[in-house]
């Protein structure tokens, strides 16, 4: 899902604290990798994203966890089914159906290239099914205002 242009102006941030807990500065997640190289420290990095997606979106400041969601599933290709999954949630959370709906045949993708396991492939097919009835059930219900 490429970013719109209205998102690349709200990069997601990471936010340095002292050991006291002050926040000290905010840094772009580019500033953030142009200055501390990603090798063996990518998973933690990645970590650290979804923790702090996980924090903004219990405190539901769903803009910034969206950010983060979606640059952790875009840097990943999908292909952790754990973060899809949380902007799914985000996404439903929000009645943005078609925008859950997009992310969970992304993941699905994602997941068949990578010959997941049957029982998560069946797990992302019953929240699709549920996700396209509840959309059939909104648009029979605009089409009935529709007609009248």
């Amino acid at each position: 899902m490429p970013i719109e242009k209205s998102q690349l102006k709200q990069q997601p941030v990471i936010i340095v604290k002292d050991k006291n807990g002050q926040i000290l500065r905010k840094v772009s997640v580019k500033e953030w990798l142009e200055n501390h190289p990603l090798d063996a420290t990518k998973e933690d990095f990645e970590l650290k994203l979804y923790r702090e997606a996980l924090n903004y979106f219990y405190l539901k400041q769903y803009d910034q966890a969206e950010d983060l969601l979606i640059y952790l599933c875009e840097g990943t290709h999908y292909q952790r089914y754990e973060y899809s999954e949380r902007l799914a949630t985000l996404y439903h959370t929000q009645n943005r159906l078609d925008k859950e709906r997009c992310i969970l045949l992304l993941a699905k993708r994602a997941q068949e290239k990578n010959h997941a396991p049957k029982e998560l492939l069946q797990r992302i097919t019953r929240r699709l099914d549920k996700v396209d009835k509840q959309l059939n059930h909104y648009q029979k219900t605009i089409n009935l205002l529709a007609l009248s």
